[in-house]
């Protein structure tokens, strides 16, 4: 349903709920179409009855927190809608933010939410995750640009795994906290200032947890002490197969030698991001190594690196035993002819690994 057939029913008085359901409309996508609070809560009104919406992408709207209360409380009742995009709507403040939050805890379909550019952070962060205690059906959900630092990480983290209480009350008991959320399998928190002491956090729910399959931690100002303590985390989890740590430059080799420790046991991995990290020969070597042993990895990214020829070279020679990997990007580095030819050469041996080298020196 777009915008001018949504508006065109509210104008002429009509009840757009009665117009949902006549229709059959099962995906409405409103994105960028200014539709501010007044059209919000309309629209929040008429998923009180509605049946048949099982999608309702409503980013880049102007949305605050009227409109975020209205679509809360809507929430909180409907029982069809299973994929909810409200991102950017930055003018949501805390209230809507607590609303938001409760209705998680209570809805009991929705399985893709987005909520990247509001600004939770710490109390909303704490809200939500008393709400994902609660919530049994999330699986995907996205805070980008979220203002959550690593104090709310922290909070979402007791949730999936054995962490303090944000309010201090104690160690949380990994079985309740498994009982309480198993759901979440995936979780987008890039552009957040997690840092160390939120990897950290992270890692020790990856430690107990068996559902998550993906995290993204991108621009993440994620360093050398974060990533240590997720490369620990990767050497007992059964569950994790996707990690972008992409944007951290301050992981530098040292931490992806960590992590390359830790792909010498992790059986379940497939990809790893580590574009622009801080990457050059010795990390390079040590992930080579690992890829001799390692089955599960099949894509890597080693993009905006200073991995030279040397590097290069360690990489090729992996390559000609790994038979896991179809892809590694090693796009944007410092590879000469040296490096080129023998990546090209092990190519010749492993015809089924791409290896993107553009715009190297």
């Amino acid at each position: 349903m777009n915008k001018s057939s949504y508006l065109a029913v509210a104008e002429k008085g009509g009840k757009l709920a009665d117009e949902l359901k006549k229709k059959k409309v099962t995906d409405i996508d409103l994105t960028a179409c200014d539709l501010g609070d007044e059209n919000t809560v309309v629209l929040a009104n008429a998923l009180f009855q509605n049946k048949t919406v099982t999608r309702l992408d409503l980013g880049e709207n102007g949305i605050g927190d009227i409109g975020a209360k209205a679509l809360g409380n809507a929430l909180k009742v409907n029982k069809t809608l299973s994929t909810f995009d409200l991102s950017y709507n930055d003018e949501i403040r805390a209230t809507g933010v607590r609303v938001l939050a409760n209705a998680l805890g209570v809805n009991k379909t929705l399985t893709t939410v987005d909520f990247s550019g509001i600004k939770f952070g710490t109390t909303g962060s704490r809200e939500l995750a008393n709400a994902l205690e609660a919530n049994k059906s999330v699986t995907n959900l996205k805070l980008v640009y979220s203002a959550i630092g690593f104090e709310g990480v922290t909070s979402l983290a007791d949730l999936t795994g054995a962490l303090l209480h944000p309010a201090g009350g104690g160690i949380i008991d990994i079985s309740e906290a498994l009982k309480t959320n198993a759901s979440v399998t995936k979780i987008d928190l890039s552009h957040n200032a997690i840092r160390d002491a939120g990897s950290r956090a992270l890692a020790k729910a990856l430690m107990v947890n068996e559902t998550m399959s993906n995290i993204k931690l991108a621009h993440a100002e994620v360093g050398l002490e974060g990533v240590e303590a997720l490369a620990e985390a990767l050497k007992v989890n059964p569950s994790l197969t996707k990690l972008d740590l992409g944007y951290n430059c301050d992981i530098g080799d040292e931490g992806v030698i960590a992590l390359a420790e830790a792909l010498h046991v992790n059986e379940t991995l497939s990809i790893l991001k580590l574009a622009d990290c801080g990457i050059g020969d010795a990390g390079a070597k040590a992930l080579a190594e690992a890829l001799k042993v390692n089955t599960s990895v099949y894509s890597i990214v080693l993009a905006d690196s200073t991995i030279g020829d040397s590097g290069a070279r360690a990489i090729a020679e992996a390559l000609k035993v790994n038979k896991s990997l179809s892809n590694i990007n090693l796009a944007r580095g410092l590879v000469g002819d040296e490096g080129v030819l023998a990546l090209a050469e092990a190519q010749k041996l492993n015809k089924w690994v791409t290896v993107e080298y553009d715009y190297n020196k």
